[in-house]
């Protein structure tokens, strides 16, 4: 039997990568799908209910992907449960109280998530498919969770945020969730910026904690891929 070379270990690596097998793989699914489709959801009254449906299809695959034990099971379906009834309870009344209470279940249940994935991506064993779409899943939820934060606290605190564009509209969780990613990848484009010290420290710590995540996710995936041993020339 002749030695793998290198370049069929990296075709290996990349048919794991974008196979679709394994518990998280739905959830980057989900989320991947719900960042697609959201603009062209979110500008119609229709589209919030189908926008909805994906967000349910989001929090029941990150159930099932982190319920793995009878503990963790348990967990996750009592936050899926009640921040499902939420989420359909504000789309039917608007309550802005129903809101305030939804986001702050939606950022702890992304929290939940998260820590749930981590301890995964940590525990020994051979990288699979499923892990690096858990790696993937965790990074976008990370997102949506301070996306969620940010959009309390431009609720309970108007003005925390500016949009320094012609348009005259508050801040949305929307615009939050651009917001985050632009901050999580240090891109900085400018046209949306903390105004308050808290939203300053909001936006530190989310950095922060983007730097964190990729250099532990880097030194895991390092140690456990040993140097192959290069092959003839």
């Amino acid at each position: 039997m002749q030695p793998s070379s290198p370049d069929q270990g990296v075709d290996e690596d990349i048919t794991q990568l974008v196979t679709l097998k394994g518990r998280c793989s739905y959830v980057l699914l989900a989320l991947l799908s719900a960042l697609f489709l959201y603009p062209a959801l979110v500008a119609r009254t229709w589209g919030l209910v189908v926008m909805a449906m994906l967000v349910s299809t989001i929090v029941i695959s990150i159930a099932y992907a982190v319920g793995k034990s009878r503990r963790q099971l348990i967990a996750a379906s009592l936050f899926a449960v009640a921040l499902l009834i939420l989420q359909w309870t504000y789309l039917a009344s608007g309550d802005p109280l129903v809101f305030i209470i939804g986001v702050v279940m939606f950022s702890a249940f992304m929290g939940f998530a998260i820590a749930e994935l981590f301890i995964y991506l940590m525990r020994r064993g051979p990288v699979t498919g499923d892990k690096l779409h858990a790696a993937l899943a965790a990074y976008i939820l990370g997102a949506l969770l301070w996306a969620g934060l940010y959009t309390l606290l431009e609720h309970l605190s108007p003005g925390s945020f500016l949009i320094n564009t012609q348009r005259a509209a508050p801040p949305e969780f929307y615009d939050m969730l651009y917001f985050s990613f632009t901050t999580l990848t240090s891109t900085g484009y400018g046209d949306l910026t903390p105004a308050t010290r808290w939203a300053e420290s909001l936006v530190i710590l989310e950095q922060i904690a983007g730097v964190f995540y990729v250099a532990v996710l880097i030194a895991r995936l390092a140690g456990l891929y040993p140097p192959r041993a290069a092959g003839p020339e």
